[in-house]
């Protein structure tokens, strides 16, 4: 039945109505019901609708491409893009601290480690312990790496410069580069929320979720734009206090190798002053003491 069969129907049942205010009303859920029930269009425009992803692209030049068809939770077998953007960002995070880590040891142990050291005592060569990624992000294609590099082939220009010269390629896991490729990536997931609350798949959803009728479609979608507003609101939030710590983690961990490097350089100094001594104490026994003689 078209859209006009049925307001031509709510139209004769007006007819035979006594109190105006009560047709009025039996029109509205008749004119509701065609709108959710009756058409299968999209709540935003189909052109709008097809620039999603470029649009999207454009504004976050994000790795991740949200597909407005996948519903925000999990639905039967399908995964929910909620989970997808938290494993995203789990494996986001991992990678920067790994990364971090490893790398600032390595450049430590080739300046410093390696050149401040006895090669007769052993302990005098400190070796900073490097990190591992965890098997469920070993193969992600949403490492820090491969996120910076997805970025910029979407056309992101980094404002993370030192002396003039873009640092990503010397310090790619400094804080500033970590907290842009992190915003980007929570544009592109909060666009995600905003465009989906407006999409007609919303109506799909709620059917495979067992919903009916008007009334449960009218709180289903007021609770899923309370919901993606809370989303979008908490993953800013946690965003932002997880790049706060990293940003802690990133300073005090180059201050506790420096402090490494010091004390490294102390225990040789140490072990050197030893062999001096040792040296000293045994050089007169070398001679014949003919004073007493």
């Amino acid at each position: 039945m078209t859209f006009i069969d049925y307001t031509a129907h709510g139209l004769a049942f007006c007819k035979r109505c006594f109190v105006a205010s009560g047709c009025l009303f039996v029109a509205s859920w008749f004119l509701l019901f065609t709108v959710v029930f009756a058409s299968e269009e999209p709540f935003i425009e189909k052109e709008d609708r097809a620039q999603y992803s470029d649009i999207v692209r454009e504004m976050c030049h994000s790795a991740a491409d949200y597909n407005l068809d996948d519903p925000w939770l999990a639905l039967g077998a399908q995964k929910g893009v909620k989970a997808q953007y938290d494993e995203r960002m789990a494996c986001f995070f991992e990678s920067a601290f790994v990364t971090a880590t490893n790398e600032m040891n390595k450049s430590f142990s080739e300046q410093f480690f390696n050149k401040i050291f006895m090669p007769a005592i052993p302990y005098t060569v400190y070796k900073p312990k490097d990190l591992t990624l965890p098997a469920s992000c070993e193969n992600s294609s949403f490492t820090l790496q491969a996120t910076i590099t997805a970025q910029q082939n979407n056309g992101y220009k980094t404002l993370c410069v030192v002396d003039g010269r873009d640092s990503t390629v010397e310090r790619p896991y400094s804080s500033c580069h970590v907290a842009e490729a992190a915003w980007n990536e929570f544009c592109s997931y909060q666009e995600y929320l905003f465009w989906k609350q407006q999409d007609g798949t919303l109506l799909q959803e709620f059917r495979a979720r067992g919903g009916r009728i008007v009334v449960d479609w009218t709180e289903y979608w007021r609770n899923t734009i309370r919901d993606h507003s809370e989303e979008r609101d908490q993953a800013e939030r946690l965003l932002t206090d997880t790049l706060e710590t990293y940003l802690t983690y990133e300073r005090d961990y180059r201050l506790n190798l420096w402090q490494k490097v010091i004390e490294q350089g102390l225990i040789v100094t140490r072990a050197k002053l030893q062999l001096i001594r040792t040296a000293v104490e045994k050089w007169p026994a070398k001679f014949h003491n003919a004073t007493i003689e």
